[in-house]
């Protein structure tokens, strides 16, 4: 049973399972677009990390507050991979682009 004393710690938590979803979602990404023209393999990658995304969901409810669902902690997971959406996917893009397309070719635009 948990007090409103550790709520901000579990909310710290939920921020930084949000992170980890999104850096998922950046690698996901990554081969997503690697493997673009293999149509099952997108769906694969879509069922792999929808998996991965329920794990990573439960074990920060279960570490953080005993495996109860509390609405702050959806909150929290939701803002932190909005936040890093905003901000660190958008460099991890460019980074992947970068490497994927030779140098001196034109990235068509999808």
């Amino acid at each position: 049973m948990s007090t409103t004393l550790l709520q901000p710690y579990q909310l710290l938590g939920a921020l930084y399972a949000g992170f980890v979803i999104g850096v998922l979602y950046s690698v996901f990404g990554i081969f997503r677009y690697l493997l673009r023209k293999f149509r099952w393999c997108i769906y694969a990658l879509d069922a792999l990390f929808l998996l991965c995304v329920m794990v990573v969901v439960e074990l920060a409810l279960i570490l953080l507050c005993d495996g109860e669902l509390w609405f702050f902690m959806l909150l929290g997971i939701s803002a932190g991979g909005l936040i890093y959406g905003m901000t660190e996917h958008r460099l991890l893009k460019r980074i992947a682009i970068k490497l994927t397309v030779p140098h001196g070719t034109k990235r068509k635009k999808e």
